[in-house]
């Protein structure tokens, strides 16, 4: 049994080198090779949430939930933590949520879209990349 490959041709060659490969060269059935779409990190303000992107109506895998949820969930055990940004300052960064975005079509511009499993406008879209949060 392999990773799930991708049905589409948005992937790096070491991704699909990944799903192609990693049972053959590591001999296990114990992974799970999930991508992330965005880290939205607002470095001025000190705070980031994660994003997965859907298009065409499409939903997550039991297993990109799986992953995505434990990702999650150790963010959110660890915002407010104090960490060391690249410019060797120290920051309190709060961790915002993790949002998956379904356009029915492709964009926020060319039909309906959803975030976490209700529906939103493209207001609703700006606000969560602008603040962090929507409602």
């Amino acid at each position: 049994m392999s990773t799930k490959q991708r049905n589409d041709e948005h992937s790096t060659e070491f991704g699909l080198w990944l799903r192609k490969n990693h049972q053959r060269y590591i001999g296990s059935h114990t992974f799970s090779a999930q991508n992330l779409d965005y880290v939205w990190h607002n470095y001025k303000q000190n705070w980031l949430i994660t994003i997965e992107e859907k298009r065409f109506g499409s939903k997550c895998s039991f297993a990109q939930r799986d992953t995505h949820g434990i990702v999650a969930q150790m963010l959110a055990a660890a915002s407010g933590a104090t960490v060391k940004n690249e410019r060797g300052k120290s920051i309190s960064i709060e961790y915002r949520g993790h949002y998956v975005i379904v356009f029915s079509e492709t964009d926020p511009e060319d039909g309906a879209m959803t975030i976490n499993n209700k529906l939103a406008t493209k207001a609703d879209l700006l606000k969560l990349l602008t603040t962090g949060a929507i409602g």
